[in-house]
C-alpha cells in the first residue's frame, strides 16, 4: 500500500514532499512508547511499594498511613508521566518520541514546520479523546477515515506524522561532494558568521528540508538557486554568484551548520 504524500508549496515558490506515515507505522511507534511508560509504571509503583513498606512499623500502618501517602505521591507522578512524556519528548526531539525515532517517523505541522511546544502540549492533551471508548478507540477510526492518518489530536493541534530521513550531515555532504568540480571556492564557507544569526527558524527549515529531499527534486537547480537567492539576500548580501549545483548545496550546508551551533551556543 503506497503512503500518502504531503505536498507543501513555500511562498518562494520551492515545493517539497512528506511521506505520511501511516496507520500501521504509527501504531508500531505507539505500542514502543506504551511498552517503555509500562516499564517505567512497574519500578515507578514497585519503588513505592518499597519505600512504604521500609517507613511502616508493620502492616497495619502501611496499608493506614504510609501506604496511603505513597500511593498518592506515586500517583501523582504517573500522571505527570503519562502526559508529560510524550510532550517532553516531542518538544526536544523535534517532533519523535522514542517509538517514533525507532520507527523513523516525526510530528510536523501541516504547513510543513517543526512542531513545536504548543502543537505537542495540545495533540496530547487531547489524546485522551482520542482513547474513548476504549484503547484509541476514537483514535483509530478518525485516522481511518482521515487520508493523511491524523487523529483527533492532530487535527486539533494542526499536526501530522511523517517519515523521517534524519539530519543533514555536513561532513558527509563534504565527502559525497569532494570528487566533484567546483568553480567558485571562495563562497564555500561562510566567512561573516555574525550575519547568519539574522536567518530565522523558517530560514534553517527551508534549508534542511532541501538538503535531505534534493534527490528527489526534478527542478533541483533552480530549487537550490532560489534558496540560495533568498537565503543571501537575508544575509544582506543581494549578489547571486554563478555556482555549479555542487557548490550551492556545500554553501547552504554550511549556513546552516553555522546557524545550528549559534543556537546551540546561546
Amino acid at each position: 500500500m503506497q503512503e500518502e504524500l504531503l505536498q507543501i508549496e513555500t511562498p518562494e515558490n520551492v515545493a517539497f514532499g512528506y511521506e505520511v506515515a501511516g496507520l500501521g507505522t504509527r501504531f508500531m511507534a505507539a505500542m514502543v512508547d506504551h511498552v517503555i511508560l509500562l516499564v517505567l509504571y512497574v519500578l515507578l509503583y514497585g519503588a513505592g511499594f518499597f519505600i512504604a513498606l521500609a517507613l511502616a512499623p508493620d502492616i497495619e500502618t502501611l496499608i493506614e498511613t504510609q501506604g496511603g501517602i505513597v500511593l498518592a505521591v506515586v500517583g501523582l507522578i504517573a500522571f505527570f508521566l503519562l502526559w508529560g512524556y510524550f510532550i517532553v519528548f516531542e518538544t526536544l526531539w523535534n517532533g519523535q518520541s522514542p517509538g517514533k525515532r525507532l520507527l523513523r517517523v516525526r510530528v510536523i505541522r501541516v504547513d510543513g514546520l517543526p512542531a513545536g511546544f504548543t502543537e505537542a502540549v495540545i495533540r496530547n492533551l487531547v489524546r485522551i479523546v482520542d482513547l474513548l471508548p476504549t484503547a484509541y478507540g476514537a483514535g483509530v477510526i478518525t485516522m481511518f477515515v482521515n487520508p493523511q492518518a491524523r487523529r483527533l489530536g492532530d487535527l486539533a493541534a494542526g499536526t501530522l506524522v511523517v517519515f523521517d530521513e534524519g539530519e543533514v550531515s555536513l561532513k558527509s555532504l563534504r565527502k559525497e561532494q569532494s570528487a566533484k568540480a567546483v568553480e567558485n571556492p571562495k563562497y564555500y564557507f561562510v566567512t561573516e558568521e555574525t550575519r547568519v544569526g539574522q536567518l530565522t527558524e523558517q530560514d534553517a527549515a527551508l534549508i534542511e528540508d532541501y538538503l535531505k529531499r534534493r534527490g528527489d527534486l526534478t527542478n533541483r537547480e533552480i530549487v537550490a538557486c532560489r534558496i540560495m537567492a533568498r537565503i543571501r539576500e537575508r544575509l544582506g548580501e543581494e549578489d547571486v554568484p554563478t555556482m555549479h549545483i555542487a557548490s550551492i548545496e556545500r554553501w547552504l550546508a554550511e549556513v546552516l551548520d553555522t546557524w545550528r551551533r549559534q543556537q546551540e551556543s546561546r
